[in-house]
């Protein structure tokens, strides 16, 4: 029996390493979307740029997401006048006015968009959520982080562009 878990092991390791090379910054450039927000407002990527922009990808539906909404709150209130912003992407299938209702009820400070199936998939977010993008103020995806985005990795992401210049 345990000559039979060293290959799936071995796997898991593999694996292990290949989601761990999928976080780090890779300088592609981000795809651009126009999406309705919750009060059916046409938001667009490229209404943000010069600025650092945080992408969550999150659904009501999904606890590792809600368990991290009150850090994006907190985060949103450190950096919301430091040419930083915070943009939840919903893959929710229910109606907008009921994530408003969610995001009300939640307090999230930070504007929220009805993302499509396909930017989801263009940034990657149909292979699991919560999915956290940081762009930097050129375009580019600076990090990428899937599964839940500690107070660390976005101050540690978020500083790193700060010093490269990227804010005023």
């Amino acid at each position: 029996m345990r000559r039979s878990l060293i290959p799936l092991c071995a796997v898991m390791i593999v694996g292990l390493g290949f989601f761990l090379s999928s976080c780090e910054a890779r300088s592609e450039s981000a795809p651009g979307w126009s999406l309705k927000d919750l009060s059916s407002k046409t938001v667009k990527l490229s209404d943000f740029k010069g600025k650092i922009v945080v992408l969550n990808f999150w659904a009501t539906w999904c606890p590792p997401c809600v368990a991290e909404i009150p850090d994006f709150i907190d985060f949103e209130k450190k950096y919301q006048d430091k040419n930083v912003v915070v943009i939840g992407l919903s893959l929710d299938a229910i109606q907008p006015s009921a994530v408003a209702a969610f995001a009300k009820k939640n307090g999230m400070n930070y504007p929220i968009v009805m993302a499509t199936s396909e930017v989801a998939e263009a940034y990657g977010a149909d292979n699991g959520i919560p999915l956290t993008l940081f762009v930097a103020p050129d375009g580019t995806v600076a990090a990428k982080m899937l599964g839940i985005a500690s107070p660390a990795y976005l101050e540690k992401n978020v500083q790193k562009l700060m010093r490269a210049g990227a804010t005023k």
